[in-house]
């Protein structure tokens, strides 16, 4: 779900962008098989995960190693995989809460809405199947993607656990992001149409401010440096090269890793608006004038151009709702430095899928994992004997035992995999102080447990002092998450190729089919159906070819300044006149004149007319911002890094057995990418890293030697004497 940047978008060597463009898995597991992230750079994770015999092994004892998952989602189902591979996994019994009844992790095949939404969801990653019932049979159309719905060829871990599930023959496509199919880009009087081949204006304002703030902020990767802001005095994309880059020595690592941590303490306080505008400023003679706006250095010419990359982002979607975000933030996915997003292979028919089945192998592994329908209230370390205390209330709509009161379950350890705005209330609860247990009351309002507990806090840095206890809940409580919303539709094929112009040729894969606009929408995809590619050759001669149209893909607050359409929280998908007048609402957004780009005349824009003439059916929309289960997805604002860092690195407290810190975190929001599965993926080999070294009492020869560095290679979180 998380932000697309694509820096390389263009550039020379890119994937082509036709329909037919694809790879093996086992090509794009290439990709990022050697990828280390800036934070870590020491941490090739998919060589973490990659040893057949798991990333170490817990300890053989009398008993059993109880082991509690709160949240199925992404982090949640790879943590349980990851444990299904340990060395003496037969010694542990794990037991997984999730409060969603409708996640994939509990079966159900049954169907309450026309938009079949019931078994597909996994925290983010979550589908609604579009169809049609005729003579008493379902016909689907296509599948939304309300969450997770393309994942970059960079992100290396993803690969992995893919092709671990499926196979490395199986074939993935290139997904449709803008400017990978051909585009329409519109802002004000400009309107642009672009693909990898060509711009229809090569000499489009657009195309040069992108290459000049591309340029100023991330520089060459093979030329003389030019960027704004270096890295040790470097261009960022030498660095991204070397972090892709096999063959980089450890020193020269090291050397990377410590010129981060310079970069981030330099700009942790500079916006991405304010590094656009810089960049604007310095360069703005080799800017083309703008008619009306001044010559030289005009303020009124600077802002026009800001703004302009505001909404036209590097190509793929506007950046103007997150221009709050800080550089350190937004260079981490520049680092990242992908040029294409893939669709998972066709065998998937809907994303989902995939972490289910990542799930299933976990118990064909022979792990023993209990399925809980259950919502966590808090959770705390036992007084009397240390270990981990779980509270919880049923959500399971079958159970007929009304609780009254929390329901308290004991673990060895557990594995905190939920969003911040769910687990904030959790921890509290117990306070910060470790120097001596309190008696208290767990559960909520007027629903507690029966009886008083007695408690030390859950996330424990420190024995001695409050100060750092209190420091890794102000971590998580103040996480800046990102909203969005997605507007889903139906179309058919028939009715976007009657209106889509074409660019760059005449035949079908040159229709528009994506949209970058300043209407309130953001970006527009129009995906072909995965189920009408799978089943192309059983259809009839005449039947329709479906289109997934995602009429609106907003962030922040573009989102925000749509909320008062939202007429169900956080998801309209039934046929209910409030759902109409919502999606109707945002299709007027697009019934406007704009400047035809070929004949320069303001004429009703194609786009407008298409909507309001073409044959939609199976309106939804989503609103993260009130989805309670799954939230937002984090990204750094300035001066948010110092906290970010050190849930990153919360694991590392395993080394320090005194501790007895039972409690671990995984989720994106958790790690430094955000909104990426890959992020959920990287935070769950952290925490079970961090879990297998508790479990051995802080020693690190239980791991392999890959693992070892995901404990070692990080400044470890504990920093304050023990008493």
């Amino acid at each position: 779900m998380g932000i697309s940047v694509i820096p390389g978008l263009f550039d020379e060597g890119s994937l082509p962008a036709s329909d037919d463009s694809c790879k093996t898995l086992a090509d794009v597991r290439k990709t990022g098989k050697n990828y280390r992230h800036p934070d870590s750079a020491l941490i090739r994770y998919p060589l973490v995960v990659a040893d057949e015999e798991g990333i170490g092994s817990v300890p053989i004892g009398d008993d059993y190693l109880n082991i509690a998952i709160i949240g199925a989602g992404v982090a949640g189902i790879a943590s349980c995989y990851e444990l299904s591979r340990l060395g003496n996994m037969n010694r542990i019994k794990l037991t997984m809460y999730e409060a969603d009844p409708a996640n994939c992790i509990f079966t159900s095949d049954a169907t309450q809405f026309a938009l079949d939404t019931e078994g597909k969801k996994a925290g983010r990653v979550f589908a609604a199947r579009s169809y049609d019932i005729t003579d008493n049979l379902k016909h689907d159309h296509t599948v939304y993607e309300i969450g997770a719905m393309r994942f970059p060829e960079i992100a290396g871990l993803t690969w992995h656990y893919v092709g671990e599930v499926y196979g490395n023959d199986k074939t993935v496509k290139v997904f449709p992001n803008p400017g990978k199919v051909p585009t329409e880009f519109v802002f004000g009087n400009r309107t642009d149409r672009y693909s990898p081949e060509a711009w229809l204006d090569e000499h489009s304002p657009t195309k040069c401010v992108r290459d000049i703030v591309r340029s100023g902020i991330f520089g060459s990767a093979t030329g003389k440096d030019v960027s704004y802001f270096p890295i040790g005095g470097i261009d960022p994309a030498k660095i991204s090269a070397e972090l892709k880059n096999e063959h980089t020595s450890v020193a020269r690592l090291e050397q990377i890793r410590d010129s981060w941590k310079c970069f981030v303490s330099i700009y942790d306080g500079l916006t991405l608006e304010m590094a656009v505008r810089k960049v604007v400023r310095e360069e703005i003679q080799r800017l083309p004038n703008v008619d009306g706006l001044g010559e030289g250095s005009s303020e009124d010419k600077i802002n026009y151009y800001s703004e302009l990359f505001g909404c036209f982002g590097f190509g793929t979607g506007g950046f103007k709702s997150i221009q709050k975000t800080s550089l350190a933030e937004m260079m981490r996915l520049l680092l990242w430095d992908y040029s294409n997003e893939f669709s998972l292979p066709e065998e998937v028919k809907e994303n989902v899928e995939f972490v289910k089945e990542l799930f299933l192998k976990s118990i064909r592994n022979g792990l023993y994992v209990k399925t809980k329908k259950a919502r966590v209230c808090d959770v705390c370390h036992s007084g009397r004997n240390g270990k981990a205390l779980v509270f919880s209330y049923s959500t399971d709509p079958d159970d007929k035992n009304t609780q009254s009161a929390a329901k308290m379950d004991e673990y060895d350890f557990v594995i905190l995999a939920i969003p911040p705005k769910q687990l904030n209330s959790m921890i509290s609860r117990a306070g910060f102080s470790n120097t001596a247990a309190k008696f208290i009351r767990f559960g909520d309002h007027n629903r507690p447990h029966e009886q008083d507990i007695l408690a030390r806090p859950p996330l424990v840095l420190s024995k001695a002092f409050d100060g750092p206890n209190a420091e890794i809940f102000t971590a998580v409580n103040q996480a800046h998450l990102i909203t969005s919303s997605k507007i889903f539709l139906t179309m058919t094929k028939e009715d976007l190729l009657k209106y889509a112009p074409k660019f760059n040729g005449t035949e079908e894969k040159h229709a528009i089919k994506a949209i970058v606009s300043d209407c309130g929408l953001a970006s527009t995809y129009f995906v072909p159906s995965p189920i009408f590619e799978k089943n192309a050759k059983k259809a009839k001669k005449g039947d329709p070819v479906y289109y997934s149209l995602m009429l609106s893909y907003n962030w922040e607050e573009d989102t925000k300044r749509m909320q008062h359409q939202f007429f169900q929280y956080p998801i309209n998908k039934d046929a209910s006149d409030e759902n109409k007048k919502m999606i109707e609402a945002a299709i007027e957004r697009t019934v406007r004149h704009v400047k035809d780009p070929e004949t320069g005349e303001y004429k009703p824009w194609w786009f407008g007319e298409l909507l309001r003439n073409a044959k939609l059916s199976d309106g939804l929309s989503h609103d993260w911002t009130t989805d309670y289960t799954a939230g937002a997805f984090k990204l750094d604002t300035p001066g948010c890094q110092y906290n970010s860092s050190l849930c990153f690195r919360y694991h590392t407290h395993a080394l320090d057995c005194s501790l007895d810190n039972r409690f671990f975190l995984a989720g994106d929001s958790y790690s430094h990418l955000g909104g990426w599965i890959e992020g959920a993926f990287i935070s769950a080999v952290n925490a079970v890293t961090g879990l297998v070294t508790a479990a051995n009492h802080g020693r690190v020869n239980c791991l392999t030697p890959e693992a070892r560095k995901v404990i070692l290679s990080l400044d470890n979180v504990v920093r304050y004497p023990i008493e």
